[in-house]
């Protein structure tokens, strides 16, 4: 008897000890200001090594202080300083990640600047409010990539002849590439001209856009709303 109640001892033990490993094998603790111990783990991570950046989403056990957000944000740069850009997305558990990331900050060069903001409420609606920063004729259509953490808006539109993409990003920057448009397998595709990584999106017959680049297919970008009707030129 004593040694079946050793046998159940040692089992319950290896369990333990083995859920102990996975949780910290996938999560993270920190104390945060106030004494209360987050706990944070990595949901989704894309490294872009060609172009010297990473992507995080992070889920958080719940609501914290901006100091321990920057804790964190320090921690998960300290083991990815061969990129020149971080980008980390908070999110809260039980959180539906497409109400848009609760906290977000970014490094980069210029000294890893660190930038913390707490987002309210869902980043869509001033996504559905970003204007063309150029003279347009018209605009194609505009989609949100959730497959990327810095959740980036990509509009198309057509200008004096040519086709561009506007990327419109979380911080505010903004990037502005040239497309050549051809047909794909009965599908409309854009590539981006002179780009070293090969990118391209391919526009899906669901409305959404598929993202690849000369490894192939990485991510896709869901359509905002329906393409809208010529607008006025951005002053």
């Amino acid at each position: 008897m004593r040694k079946a109640r050793f046998y159940i001892f040692l089992f319950a033990s290896v369990v333990f000890f083995a859920a102990v490993n996975t949780f910290a094998a996938n999560s993270y603790l920190i104390k945060a200001v106030d004494g209360e111990n987050i706990s944070y783990k990595i949901i989704s991570e894309h490294p872009e090594t060609a172009l010297s950046k990473n992507n995080l989403k992070v889920e958080l056990s719940g609501p914290t202080d901006a100091k321990t957000l920057k804790q964190i944000a320090v921690q998960l740069r300290s083991s990815r300083t061969q990129f020149n850009k971080l980008w980390i997305l908070f999110y809260i558990k039980g959180i539906s990640l497409n109400q848009g990331a609760w906290a977000y900050s970014h490094f980069k060069p210029e000294g890893f600047y660190l930038e913390i903001r707490v987002a309210k409420g869902s980043n869509i609606d001033k996504l559905k409010n970003i204007r063309i920063v150029r003279n347009y004729d018209k605009e194609i259509g505009r989609w949100v990539d959730n497959t990327l953490s810095v959740e980036p808006m990509i509009i198309i539109y057509n200008a004096n002849g040519k086709v561009y993409a506007q990327t419109n990003y979380i911080d505010g920057s903004v990037d502005i590439d040239e497309l050549s448009k051809t047909q794909f397998n009965g599908k409309t595709r854009y590539n981006k001209a002179g780009d070293a990584c090969g990118e391209y999106f391919i526009l899906e017959t669901n409305g959404s856009l598929s993202l690849y680049n000369k490894d192939g297919r990485f991510g896709e970008a869901r359509s905002l709303f329906p393409i809208p009707k010529k607008r006025e030129s951005a002053k």
